[in-house]
């Protein structure tokens, strides 16, 4: 432990003045390079309660050492800020101000922001000291395969999304300010390049900086341009070389520049002066990624090309959208042949959420085509990937009563009942004339699964290996693969069911009633939702566990009302508390949760931990098949991926009316007429005609 000393020391005179040297810091066993401005606080020096231990690197934002924290004894890094940065007394308002909403930013892939304080007349930040090395240090040692990028991606852009979602701006995103550490990667040093701007400039209503933090290598960066153009220009956006403001789509930018860079192991913008490097950008396309590393994802282009788009409006509209395009990518790995569409013209968020879930990636065999196909249109690759599923030979996909389709946890497996054709059409499944058919991505082949005969209401375990779903008065398990079935307990007339990661299967055993546990290993059932004995036709139903296991959302309704409504439960018991009106079985993905109402499947963003929404419903479908007295909808969403059905209209008769309102006459045969338009001039019409039902 360092010894802290009696009393502040005085701080040198010579401020942050001092010539450049480069040296080796070999303190962990490891050597490297780091550049440094001669350092002015010796060893020892107090400021407040924090005593400077050594230097870590100095830049034109200021100095940085290693420090010890007397108070609460531990390590901290301290970046002490250049004289001409805080001397304005307004500047220094508001550069506290906005350090405390910087402070506020609490994620695992942020480097913190302890403290700020000011002694003789020197700024100071005290932030989170990182042990690791900087992804431009990591780049210059070795490059990164296509899984590593992906996971920094993700890390930063979800860091970025919370940044963004507070109002912050990081304004000079690049590797040298990202840390990689054993926790995963640290975004530091948020924007103080809009403090610097700030000081020798005029103000504006932007934060003066974003948030900024330092670590044991300090940042070996390419070419830096001191004044109005702010950052490093390798990184920064157009209108950032145009003097414009910086908004959170410049982040975006600069993301896929780095991105680009860690994918490739060069640079999206090169040149030999910064005047060529800032051409290239306003200019020019970085080559293909596809062409510089083929066995990159070919998603990653459509990525990159969304983020390096000239124009803001064109790019990704939030870092949300970025980080769901990239998990996307990661779940499906090379296999990925299109993105999840994200329109990046499409500025509303709920827009973006319509785009990125109907057009989920539904057919694995038909990757192959559609990379070669898009990597012909990189740029306005803008194409609704969708996908109609044939229904098994032999096989009709059953009405939704029998239970909705359900993907498995990683969207690689499709479960749904089939009906075997001339079997009866009402009623419920018809015996044994149904079964649960499995449909894999790898392939795009449905297959029966053995010992489902006659099942209904098919759900996954968590790590997609067996199915449960209810058949004979009996909930049961089978291996996804097919085999014997094993009964795990009664359930007379099975109303839906979800698995939990604890091993614990939620469903409801009959048509009124409570819903009931039971372990995924068979035993006795026990009731976890209260039933009102007052009223025989009160019902729980199609359960689904929310992510913690332990929370679970269903539908419920009763007596006279003939509206289902959408209630959160525990299995620590309590009263169940309602979230939706009116709705139907729910799935939930990536922040959102999706219901049918009034025949279109909504989503909306959802908050499973406060069980609260935010934001108002986004239409993503409509027409889905869906079956009142069940209170459920022919949908399933998992990841990035949706598959529906839409439901078949029913025939329609056309009649002339005179202008009284009285019918004339008929004409044609009933058919499944969707629409039309009539023309009063030509006396004539056109008519759309439904031909069959699609399965999406």
């Amino acid at each position: 432990m360092i010894r802290p000393v009696s009393a502040p020391i005085k701080l040198p005179k010579s401020g942050l003045r001092g010539g450049v040297k480069r040296f080796e810091d070999t303190s962990r066993g490891c050597s490297k390079a780091i550049i440094r401005a001669l350092m002015t606080l010796p060893p020892g020096t107090k400021l407040g309660p924090y005593e400077i231990v050594g230097p870590l690197g100095a830049g034109g934002m200021g100095e940085v050492y290693r420090a010890f924290d007397t108070r609460l004894e531990r390590t901290v890094a301290v970046k002490v800020l250049p004289s001409h940065l805080t001397s304005n007394s307004d500047l220094r308002f508001r550069f506290e101000r906005e350090a405390k909403a910087i402070s506020g930013l609490q994620h695992p892939n942020i480097c913190v922001l302890h403290d700020v304080g000011c002694q003789d007349g020197v700024d100071f930040l005290v932030m989170e000291c990182l042990e690791g090395e900087t992804l431009s240090a990591r780049l210059a040692r070795k490059p990164l395969t296509p899984d590593e990028s992906l996971k920094i991606g993700i890390e930063i852009a979800d860091a970025l999304e919370k940044a963004h979602r507070g109002g912050i701006v990081h304004r000079d995103l690049k590797p040298g300010n990202v840390m990689l550490t054993k926790g995963g990667a640290k975004l530091m040093d948020f924007g103080l390049a809009k403090l610097q701007s700030i000081a020798g400039g005029p103000q504006s209503g932007t934060p003066a900086f974003s948030a900024m933090a330092t670590t044991i290598s300090s940042i070996a960066s390419p070419v830096t341009v001191a004044g109005t153009l702010v950052g490093t220009v390798q990184y920064m956006s157009p209108e950032q070389i145009q003097g414009k403001e910086a908004d959170a789509r410049s982040d975006i930018f600069a993301f896929g520049a780095m991105l680009y860079e860690m994918l490739t192991g060069k640079r999206a913008f090169e040149g030999k002066s910064r005047l060529s490097v800032a051409s290239s950008i306003l200019e020019k396309e970085p080559e293909p990624i596809l062409a510089v590393q083929p066995l990159t994802p070919p998603a990653m282009e459509y990525v990159l090309r969304s983020c390096l788009a000239k124009a803001p409006d064109d790019r990704f509209q939030s870092a949300h959208d970025l980080k769901l395009q990239l998990q996307w990518i990661a779940v499906g790995g090379s296999q990925v042949g299109t993105p999840a569409v994200v329109s990046p013209r499409r500025k509303n968020a709920h827009k973006i959420l319509t785009a990125a879930l109907v057009a989920g990636w539904i057919v694995a065999a038909g990757a192959g085509v559609l990379a070669v196909t898009y990597a012909k249109r990189l740029i306005s690759a803008q194409v609704l990937v969708r996908t109609n599923i044939q229904h098994p030979a032999g096989f009709d996909f059953s009405f939704v009563w029998s239970g909705p389709p359900m993907l498995s946890t990683d969207g690689q497996q499709i479960a749904f009942v089939g009906l075997k054709k001339e079997a009866p059409t009402q009623g419920n499944s018809a015996g044994n004339e149904s079964m649960i058919f499995v449909r894999r991505m790898s392939t795009g082949e449905a297959s029966p699964v053995a010992g489902t005969q006659g099942g209904s209401f098919p759900f996954w375990s968590p790590d997609g290996q067996y199915l449960g779903f209810f058949a004979e008065g009996k909930l049961k398990k089978v291996r996804a693969t097919g085999g014997p079935a094993q009964t795990l307990c009664d359930a007379p007339e099975g109303r839906g069911a979800s698995w939990s990661d604890r091993g614990m299967i939620i469903f409801a055993p009959r048509i009124a009633g409570p819903l009931d546990t039971v372990s995924d290993g068979g035993g006795t059932p026990v009731e976890v939702t209260r039933a009102r004995n007052e009223d025989r036709d009160h019902t729980n139903r199609n359960p689904l566990f929310l992510p913690d296991g332990k929370h679970f959302l269903f539908v419920q309704r009763g007596g006279k009302d003939a509206v289902g409504r959408v209630y959160a439960g525990s299995l620590d018991g309590g009263e169940a508390q309602q979230i939706l009106p009116a709705g139907s079985n729910v799935a939930y993905s990536n922040g959102y949760l999706f219901y049918v109402k009034d025949g279109t499947l909504m989503g909306q963003a959802f908050d499973p931990g406060s069980l609260r929404f935010e934001g108002k419903p986004t239409p993503i479908a409509a027409r889905v098949e869906y079956y009142n007295p069940r209170d459920v909808g022919f949908f399933s969403v998992t990841g990035n991926v949706l598959v529906y059905r839409i439901a078949a209209l029913q025939n329609r008769e056309l009649a002339w009316l005179d202008i009284s309102g009285k019918e004339v006459d008929h004409w044609g045969e009933p058919e499944p007429y969707s629409g039309g338009t009539f023309s009063s001039g030509s006396q004539m019409s056109v008519l759309y005609r439904a031909e069959s039902r699609d399965h999406h």
